[in-house]
């Protein structure tokens, strides 16, 4: 076993076994962290108040999406500019939720393999100008 790298097996070819019993340990975290999420909007729509970003309270710095429904809220109100500045990316987002949500259903939730590649390169643009843009938006 030495110079085995864990999660392979003594010929170097992944392990099935130690990929699926990590899976369990993924879901319980998915779970855990989306319950958090929930707790985290529910508490301030309670309050009759606009979530603030999670990832934003946890680390200071915006996530791709941060500022997404004041964007909404603002092209909603005819203020484009505005809509820009909150977030920039919301319009291209949308298209591709709108366009993922559609292949989910046709489908049968089997996405096809550039989606995520596609989701990747979207959320990292969107970072980026979140990033060097105005921090008033953030």
């Amino acid at each position: 076993m030495s110079g085995q790298v864990i999660g392979t097996t003594d010929s170097g070819a992944p392990n099935p076994t130690t990929a699926r019993s990590a899976r369990p340990a993924a879901t319980v975290v998915g779970v855990a962290a989306f319950g958090v999420y929930v707790a985290w909007n529910v508490y301030w729509l309670a309050q009759q108040k606009i979530p603030p970003s999670l990832f934003k309270a946890l680390t200071g710095l915006p996530c791709p999406t941060t500022g997404g429904t004041r964007s909404a809220l603002a092209l909603y109100h005819g203020d484009f500019a505005a809509s820009l500045r909150f977030n920039p990316m919301l319009l291209p987002i949308s298209a591709l939720l709108a366009m993922t949500i559609a292949l989910a259903i046709a489908r049968r939730g089997r996405a096809p393999g550039w989606l995520a590649r596609a989701w990747i390169v979207l959320l990292g643009v969107a970072w980026l100008i979140k990033l060097v843009g105005p921090r008033d938006a953030w």
